[in-house]
């Protein structure tokens, strides 16, 4: 695409995003309509939350494990997997397979890591809130 037909198509996507844009002013804004507004807005804050804590967790925590199942299993099946490779390899592959097996102590890290980072932060604002 030449530089010029570039400039027209940046130039076409500008207008149509300028002249897309429908703008419409509410006629009433007065200082008592948005302070009206306003209050509404905090009222229904304060009202029953809509969600709450006790259902995002039990909806939440099934998933967790389900993903750290299947991380662990994919974690151990690369593990089997590559220290099979190791113990066949020839001594210049295995220095490959050392940083490959290098991440995959990393990854498991993160994976348990990821859990126990999640139970911790739970409990902490469990408490605070």
């Amino acid at each position: 695409m030449k530089k010029s037909q570039k400039i027209i198509m940046i130039l076409i996507c500008l207008l149509i995003t300028v002249f897309s844009v429908n703008v419409q002013a509410n006629s009433d804004l007065s200082w008592d309509s948005i302070k009206d507004s306003v209050e509404d807005f905090e009222n229904a804050g304060k009202q029953d939350p809509l969600i709450n804590t006790d259902e995002i967790v039990d909806a939440v925590v099934p998933v967790g494990q389900m993903l750290t199942a299947v991380g662990v299993a994919v974690l151990f099946g690369a593990l089997i997997l590559l220290g099979i490779k190791y113990m066949t390899a020839e001594p210049e592959q295995k220095g490959k397979l050392k940083q490959q097996l290098i991440g995959l102590v990393i990854a498991g890290i993160v994976i348990f890591g990821a859990f126990s980072i999640w139970r911790v932060a739970y409990n902490f604002f469990e408490e605070v809130f």
